[in-house]
């Protein structure tokens, strides 16, 4: 699932971008206010996750809908034990915006899903959180196996990103019974160690 959950995820980042693009040609997705972007650390969580493999130059993934000045964040973080596993992805660009971006990646996922009814979307705000993150169970099958695809995701003026759960707690679960307040929580610290302020 690993590699198939990033060409999933990332594909809905593009698209994204794209229909921005269609919808914002010649304009800049931020509306003048605080702008944030992404960086990759080598530790999120308060140190508890490492980062085991960098995707953001990976040409899998390359792909001819990002702009000249859109660069991919995208990365696998894992606890010590191998337990807990993490994909985050996002992207630094002048069209992502802190009212729509974040939705516009999660349709591209659920879109992109083997499912006839669209898994219900939640708006969560983690206790200690400044702002919130929107999540999405998202039911996937592979070679006749059916798994859950559990991720979250946030925007701002100038950067977008997910967090997808691809650990032991997503195996063997299914959508309803899947706790996206734990993953919403840890969405958000790793949101904080990997964005910062820009303007």
């Amino acid at each position: 699932m690993v590699i198939a959950l990033a060409v999933i995820i990332l594909l809905s980042v593009f698209s994204a971008l794209q229909e921005m693009r269609k919808s914002r040609t010649g304009s800049s997705g931020a509306s003048g206010g605080t702008t944030y972007e992404l960086s990759l650390p080598k530790r999120v969580d308060g140190g508890r996750l490492a980062l085991s493999e960098d995707l953001s130059h990976d040409p899998r993934f390359a792909n001819s809908g990002l702009g000249p000045d859109d660069e991919i964040r995208a990365g696998w973080y894992e606890s010590e034990s191998g337990d807990e596993r993490y994909l985050f992805l996002g992207y630094n660009s002048d069209r992502a915006d802190a009212d729509t971006s974040a939705d516009k990646i999660l349709d591209g996922a659920v879109d992109a899903s083997d499912t006839s009814s669209p898994p219900r979307r939640r708006t969560i705000t983690p206790p200690g959180a400044k702002s919130p993150i929107t999540c999405v169970v998202v039911p996937q099958k592979k070679g006749g196996r059916s798994y859950v695809a559990p991720m979250c995701a946030w925007s701002d003026d100038g950067s977008a990103a997910t967090v997808s759960d691809d650990g032991r707690t997503a195996a063997g679960v299914t959508p309803d019974s899947y706790d996206l307040e734990t993953l919403a929580a840890r969405a958000d610290r790793i949101r904080q160690d990997v964005r910062r302020r820009v303007g």
